[in-house]
């Protein structure tokens, strides 16, 4: 069993060190671990496991070599969250991951602590957290919340901008994938879920839109987007952010609204775009439109009335949708409007759409009264 021991020792790539079970004094270290200190072997022998760590938190990694022991596994930060840290000859702390095991010899049991420098993950969990507090700084009081999935253990944080999105307090949120989850609309939960998960799996940038679920029995709309980083760690990260398209969502759902109202409507309906210079363009006509005047939209968008009218016609008709734009609200009027060379009356709605004090557009509705 000892020589086994000794063999593994020597054979370690990582930094070893062998300590007295009962009193956590060093009695044998191998090669990786004198390069690591910047000592040799004779220096460190004797020395005792908290030495090896900063002095000023000797009791605290005492007991954290105790409970290590009992518990097993790898570990690379404190109870209490800062990374372990072996400070070496020169002083300098360099972060470690340190597993540990009980090994029964001869001569007594030994605690043998396989230590592996994490300098370079640390730098990038680092860098990682930069750029994370870097989003939340530049979306600090927008409609705009950070993400952080740690993929291989589950935990998902949320920062506060997010929590108080489907509002909550801020640190209540519980930090799991389930939990994500559950604030997720069930109709939208499956298609989500699955959209991150497969982002995960091939490690290809995510961005889904869905519904999340307030605190207050409504929802809200987002758009939500995020990539893989690597942390150094054997676990993946997705960081992301989470925007609220509430309003957005609401504006597209009012015109498709509009588009159907639009298109099958009994009224010839058209848009008329107005520049800044105050000259009028046929934008769109809807299908009644063209049925009833014989003018296609092929034929005559993007013409002003004029072009497409004719320039007597044309002015008459400018000269209406000037005093729409002067008085910045709906008008009526009847017009005379030939087709096919017969004279037609109509009734003709105009009315204004106004963006920042401004009239850009006009919607008009006209109807044939000749036969009234």
């Amino acid at each position: 069993m000892k020589d086994r021991y000794e063999t593994l020792l020597e054979a370690a790539p990582d930094p070893v060190f062998v300590a007295d079970a009962e009193t956590g004094e060093l009695i044998e270290v191998n090669e990786a671990a004198e390069t690591l200190l910047g000592m040799s072997s004779d220096e460190i022998i004797g020395m005792y496991q908290s030495e090896l760590h900063p002095s000023e938190q000797s009791e605290l990694y005492q007991k954290f070599f105790k409970e290590h022991v009992e518990s097993g596994g790898s570990k690379r930060r404190l109870p209490d969250g800062p990374h372990l840290t072996i400070v070496t000859a020169t002083g300098n702390r360099v972060p470690v991951e340190i597993s540990v095991a009980t090994v029964s010899l001869p001569d007594g049991p030994v605690t043998y602590g396989i230590f592996r420098d994490v300098s370079e993950q640390v730098a990038r969990e680092q860098e990682l957290e930069a750029i994370t507090q870097r989003h939340q700084l530049a979306l600090e009081g927008t409609d705009t919340g950070v993400w952080d999935w740690i993929i291989g253990t589950g935990e998902v944080r949320w920062d506060e901008s997010l929590e108080r999105l489907v509002g909550i307090e801020p640190g209540t949120f519980e930090s799991t994938f389930d939990a994500f989850g559950e604030y997720v609309h069930p109709t939208d939960r499956e298609k989500v879920t699955a959209a991150v998960e497969r982002a995960a799996e091939t490690e290809s940038r995510f961005q889904t839109e869905y519904r999340l679920q307030r605190e207050n029995d409504t929802h809200i709309w987002v758009e939500s987007r995020g990539e893989i980083y690597d942390d150094g760690s054997d676990s993946k990260r997705m960081i992301g952010i989470v925007t609220d398209i509430t309003e957005r969502k609401e504006g597209e759902r009012e015109l498709e609204l509009a588009e159907i109202v639009f298109e099958n409507t009994q009224d010839a309906l058209f848009v008329i775009d107005v520049t800044e210079d105050r000259e009028f363009y046929i934008e769109r006509v809807n299908a009644v439109y063209e049925e009833l005047t014989g003018l296609s939209n092929d034929e005559i968008a993007g013409k002003t009335p004029t072009e497409a009218v004719g320039d007597e016609i044309g002015s008459e008709i400018e000269s209406q949708y000037r005093e729409c734009v002067d008085r910045q609200e709906t008008i009526n009027y009847p017009e005379e409007i030939p087709v096919d060379g017969e004279q037609r009356q109509w009734e003709t709605k105009v009315t204004p759409v106004i963006s920042e004090g401004r009239v850009d557009k006009l919607v008009g509705a006209m109807r044939d009264v000749t036969a009234v």
